[in-house]
């Protein structure tokens, strides 16, 4: 790619880190960037090989339980303040589960048995944890892939008009862009 003028050999590092011939496909890299450098690093990189070759890495976003429950709440139309009380009752963190808000809550049980709107919403919003959310732009994630990575993902451009491929780095992988 001529990104280093490195000789592996030379220098004696490990070969296999920079060509092994296991890797099938494009070569990829890795490279931790400080975040102030990272416009500089994307505005190089679609100079050095022009902006078609270019795209940021989306990242999927999964649903948490509160994510759930908010936009479930939303979905069936329940009032704003109903919707943040049921938030605030759920569990945070990894692990929560909006059925264990239901048999940590005693008040919260008693609704969900009594009230078919609330079973439903929690039991959609059960559903919904871990499966994915939305795509966010990964805040380092850089595709560079020769023919551009709308070849094989799906591109969009951003307000701040550079491009993201809206796939994860496993998708991308799977379209063959990146190793």
């Amino acid at each position: 790619l001529g990104i280093t003028a490195i000789d592996p050999v030379a220098e004696g590092l490990f070969f296999e880190r920079f060509v092994s011939a296991l890797d099938e496909g494009l070569p990829g890299m890795v490279m931790a960037v400080p975040a102030e450098w990272r416009p500089e690093l994307l505005a190089f990189l679609e100079q050095r090989f022009g902006r078609e070759w270019v795209a940021r890495a989306a990242r999927v976003e999964s649903y948490t339980a509160r994510a759930a429950v908010q936009d479930v709440g939303e979905a069936l139309d329940f009032k704003a303040d109903e919707i943040a009380a049921m938030v605030r009752r759920v569990p945070e963190g990894a692990g929560a589960d909006a059925a264990l808000a239901v048999v940590l809550d005693s008040r919260l049980a008693r609704q969900y048995h009594q009230d078919e709107r609330v079973r439903t919403w929690l039991d959609l919003a059960r559903r919904l944890q871990g499966l994915p959310r939305r795509l966010t732009v990964h805040r380092s994630g850089v595709i560079v892939a020769p023919g551009g990575p709308d070849d094989g993902l799906p591109v969009q451009w951003l307000a701040d008009g550079h491009r993201v491929a809206q796939a994860s780095w496993s998708d991308a992988m799977a379209a063959g862009l990146a190793t």
